[in-house]
């Protein structure tokens, strides 16, 4: 007597007609902790399939799997006119941090000014420096002709940032107008020292008093995407002790 316990229970196939919502498990990638996908398999006539019923981005229809979401979508041919569909869903990964060693660029600032009238005049010297700053004319409000002397250094050095990974997640509709806005668009800014506008001189070495409860500003984003409708951002951030 032909098993009939494995077949679809629909007969006709009327639409898709689930054959098992869990299929397999997996990490996407190692190196991403969480990085979870569920693969469903199901069964429907080759001659009403459409790959765009199902849109990128939609949600798993089995309770307690609605966190995950369409990414990928493959087919079989099994005979009989039929299609066995695979469908793969990711779940957006849960924050999480690394480290990484990048090349920080800094610029230190010294000037003397001059005070007093007649035959007095008395000179200060002040010191500034600023980390993730290419030149002093990126500092915004900062007037340089205040000094009558100056000088300058620039340069860079490498450092051990700490890389904070974010995902979310963003409906078909606005990837496809672009109105897309998984994350807030920012851009990193300079950190300025402490004892800017102290006295001192270029040769004064500047601590930045990083550590991992009091970061520095974001020094770098980068974002894209992650599979199907989820995207990632990534913040960089100093947090140990940075000296110029």
């Amino acid at each position: 007597m032909a098993r009939t316990d494995d077949m679809p229970s629909a007969t006709p196939l009327t639409g898709r007609v689930q054959l098992d919502a869990n299929a397999s498990y997996f990490l996407i990638s190692p190196d991403i902790p969480e990085s979870y996908a569920v693969v469903e398999k199901e069964v429907q006539n080759k001659s009403a399939y459409d790959p765009n019923s199902v849109k990128i981005g939609t949600p798993h229809p089995t309770t307690g799997l609605s966190a995950y979401l369409k990414y990928e979508e493959t087919v079989n041919d099994i005979g009989n006119g039929l299609f066995e569909i695979s469908t793969k869903y990711a779940k957006p990964p849960s924050t999480w941090y690394s480290f990484e060693a990048m090349q920080i660029p800094f610029t230190k600032f010294s000037g003397t000014t001059v005070t007093g009238s007649g035959n007095i005049v008395i000179r200060s010297s002040f010191k500034f420096g600023w980390l993730n700053l290419q030149g002093i004319q990126d500092v915004r409000d900062f007037n340089e002709s205040n000094y009558v002397t100056s000088e300058t250094k620039q340069g860079s050095i490498n450092c051990v940032v700490r890389v904070k990974h974010e995902y979310k997640a963003s409906d078909f509709t606005s990837i496809k107008n672009g109105t897309l806005t998984p994350f807030t668009i920012q851009t990193a800014g300079y950190e300025a020292n402490l004892q800017n506008g102290t006295s001192g001189n270029i040769e004064d070495e500047l601590s930045f008093p990083f550590t991992t409860g009091t970061p520095s500003k974001p020094i770098k984003y980068e974002s894209g995407k992650y599979h199907g409708s989820i995207y990632f951002q990534k913040t960089f951030e100093i947090v140990s002790t940075f000296k110029i």
